[in-house]
């Protein structure tokens, strides 16, 4: 079978995967692995199935136009709101995000049920999926969780976690791991190190919090770490080689969300999803163990996303069972097996194939291949 891998050609966590993919794939399939940045490059040859985030869907239209063949497509999509944001931007309030949202708010939605019906889409997570279709104004089925297909990790073979216990500790040492920004990370981080401090209040123990990642909300969560009474750190950075060395060494309880999360639970440490919250929500923010996480989600929105019926606790629940339960390492490390890359892509690929590309589908990816070229144009009319 002849696939093609088409990416974002951009730094981030939806090209690293696709990249594990197309590495993966070589051994089993006749591959071909293209993005944004060399489309001229594409050969015009004929594709039994192309792999792409929504973002891309433009790329097969392209590649088809310029004398190539797709016979299917498979949509991955990765993130909360990935798939209606790659036609429009559902937050912004200029005139022209309101103009595309207006346009192409219905295509997005007639494009999302050709994807479902014809087998042709899959989730990293429930959260995917219930965000996908909230937004095509869509009701949410449980049964679409058969498209969940997650992020793929690479998982050691055995647990790396050394166990020391509890009482022979001088310092708990916490850590948050990821970017330390405005966007939906800010009132998290904020709320870890008040609900830490009010934790801790009698001082029955001696915490350090580390705050691994830059960002610009990074003064300001310095200053809110200024006025509790335990050692708060701050890391800029550290490079992603390096990263397991450092939970192992230096982390008894990992805070974190997304893919930062299986890092650390992946090699055994303890770790807990903390959920995000935009500065437009109400400050609601919870806590849950990261195998107790539903449908693979590493965090969502406590005030919108209610529907996925995600565990949903208050850090003293949190700590409590961290003093009382042992086999905390094995759990969450037993959890990420099934993050492992032979494991997801091997579920990828055994899939039952989408349907063929048919006419209503080749309209949705001119539509949306035009789309794109119409937002070029207009960031560049914009900066003159």
């Amino acid at each position: 079978m002849n696939i093609l891998i088409c990416k974002q050609g951009l730094f981030g966590g939806t090209d690293k995967l696709l990249d594990r993919l197309y590495e993966w794939a070589q051994d089993y399939y006749e591959i071909d692995l293209f993005d944004s940045n060399n489309l001229e490059q594409i050969q015009k040859k004929e594709y039994d199935l192309a792999i792409c985030p929504s973002s891309q869907l433009g790329d097969i239209y392209y590649l088809c136009n310029r004398g190539g063949k797709v016979k299917r497509v498979l949509v991955w999509i990765m993130g909360m709101g990935a798939f209606s944001d790659s036609y429009y931007n559902s937050s912004a309030q200029s005139i022209m995000d309101r103009l595309l949202r207006m346009v192409y708010k219905e295509e997005a939605r007639k494009t999302l049920l050709w994807l479902i019906n014809n087998n042709a889409i899959v989730f990293t997570d429930t959260v995917g999926i219930y965000n996908s279709l909230k937004s095509s104004s869509l009701n949410y089925d449980p049964k679409i969780e058969s498209n969940i297909v997650p992020i793929a990790i690479s998982v050691p073979k055995e647990n790396q976690w050394k166990k020391v216990k509890h009482t022979q500790k001088k310092v708990i040492k916490i850590s948050w791991i990821g970017r330390v920004s405005s966007d939906f990370k800010e009132i998290p981080i904020r709320h870890l190190i008040k609900d830490l401090d009010e934790w801790n209040a009698d001082n029955r123990f001696e915490i350090k919090l580390t705050v691994v990642g830059d960002g610009d909300a990074r003064d300001r969560i310095k200053k809110e770490a200024s006025n509790v009474q335990y050692e708060v750190e701050f890391i800029d950075n550290i490079a992603y080689a390096e990263l397991g060395s450092y939970i192992e060494k230096d982390v008894d309880l990992l805070v974190a969300m997304g893919t930062s999360a299986l890092d650390g639970a992946k090699i055994g440490c303890p770790t807990v999803i903390i959920t995000p919250v935009k500065p437009t929500d109400p400050e609601r923010v919870d806590y849950r163990w990261i195998f107790e996480s539903k449908g693979f989600s590493l965090g969502e929105y406590p005030n919108v996303d209610i529907e996925t019926n995600q565990v949903r606790n208050k850090l003293d629940t949190i700590m409590n069972r961290y003093f009382s339960d042992d086999l905390l390492s094995d759990t969450c490390y037993e959890y990420t097996k099934s993050f492992s890359i032979d494991k997801v892509f091997s579920e990828l690929m055994n899939r039952e194939l989408p349907s063929f590309i048919d006419g209503e589908m080749v309209k949705h990816l001119k539509k949306y291949y035009y789309l794109k070229k119409c937002k070029k144009i207009i960031k560049c009319l914009l900066k003159q």
